[in-house]
C-alpha cells in the first residue's frame, strides 16, 4: 500500500463554552421578560437592551477569534438566530405597549376605580384578540 493519511480534528469544547452556552442562556434569560409586567417599562426594556448588547458582544468576539469565511459558518448561524430571538421578544414588547396605550385610550382617560377595570378589561379583550388571531 502506498500514500499517506492525513486526520485533522478541532476542539470542540472551546467553541462550546465560548458561543454555544453563553448565547443559549442570554436567549433563555430573554424568556423571563414574558413573566415581567407589561407596565415596568424600565425594567423590562433594561433586561432586554442588555441581553441584545451582550449578545452583539459575544458574537464580535467569535467572529473576531475564528477563521475568515465567504460563507456563513455554524457558529455565525447559531448567533444569528440568537439575535433574531432577543430581537423579536424587544419587538413583542414594543407591539404589546403599542396595544396597551393605544387600544385602550379610552380606558385610560377615565380615573377612579371604574378606569382601572376598564382597563384590565381593555387589555383582556387585545390579549384575546391578539391569541385569536392566530
Amino acid at each position: 500500500m502506498t500514500g499517506f493519511h492525513i486526520e485533522v480534528s478541532r476542539l470542540l469544547l472551546p467553541y462550546v463554552l465560548n458561543g454555544y452556552l453563553p448565547t443559549a442562556l442570554l436567549v433563555m434569560s430573554s424568556w423571563i421578560s414574558f413573566l415581567v409586567s407589561a407596565d415596568m417599562v424600565p425594567g423590562r426594556m433594561a433586561l432586554l437592551v442588555t441581553l441584545l448588547l451582550m449578545l452583539i458582544n459575544i458574537s464580535g468576539q467569535a467572529s473576531a477569534v475564528s477563521p475568515t469565511r465567504n460563507k456563513l459558518d455554524a457558529l455565525s448561524m447559531w448567533m444569528l438566530a440568537c439575535t433574531v430571538f432577543i430581537t423579536a421578544a424587544l419587538f413583542e414588547y414594543a407591539y404589546l405597549l403599542r396595544i396597551i396605550y393605544h387600544g385602550c385610550g379610552k380606558a385610560l382617560k377615565t380615573d377612579g376605580n371604574t378606569g382601572s377595570r376598564e382597563m384590565a378589561r381593555c387589555k383582556v379583550r387585545m390579549l384575546l384578540h391578539i391569541l385569536c388571531a392566530n
